[in-house]
């Protein structure tokens, strides 16, 4: 999990988080998991040996990636190298590929691709007048104009599934949440 200056997972600002990382954290809605993060990458990308905390069993836990001395927005003056340095771990990072898993709350989700988009809705969608792949909606959730067939499906840990708007994971708008427009 990567964390921002406040400490906090990365999107988070308020600090009634703030709690022990490991117990409260996975409990909040971090819509990125990555898959098979290599350890020299992480060591790569580590402000210095010591900014690695390693579990009972050596598996890194979590690393800081800066400290107030190496982090360029702290400095006085400005300081390319810091900046160099900084942006160089930013594109590491994005060239990270993520899983088709994202956490909602107190679920780990799972895209799961459908091949019928129609027929999938006539079977699952909950009230009456069932839309076309081609129809609008107005997903309250993000504020988006959606075109239904464009809908994505999510199961979460007990196989449950549920129709989520497209933006998803970034919106988190399933299909009570459209309306027609």
């Amino acid at each position: 999990m990567a964390f921002n200056r406040e400490y906090l997972p990365l999107g988070f600002n308020n600090e009634s988080y703030r709690e022990a990382p490991g117990e409260n954290h996975r409990n909040l809605p971090v819509y990125t998991k990555y898959k098979q993060v290599p350890e020299h990458l992480l060591l790569e990308l580590a402000d210095e040996k010591h900014a690695v905390q390693r579990d009972k069993n050596g598996e890194i836990i979590r690393l800081f990636l800066y400290n107030d001395g190496t982090n360029p927005v702290n400095q006085l003056e400005r300081r390319d190298d810091l900046w160099k340095n900084y942006f160089y771990k930013l594109e590491r990072l994005s060239e990270l590929k993520r899983t088709d898993e994202w956490k909602t709350g107190f679920y780990m989700m799972r895209e799961i691709k459908i091949e019928d988009k129609q027929k999938y809705l006539d079977k699952n969608y909950i009230f009456d007048d069932i839309p076309e792949l081609a129809d609008r909606k107005r997903c309250l959730h993000c504020g988006s104009i959606i075109i239904v067939g464009n809908y994505k499906v999510f199961a979460d840990e007990q196989g449950d599934e549920y129709i989520y708007c497209p933006n998803a994971p970034e919106c988190d708008g399933t299909i009570i949440d459209w309306m027609d427009v």
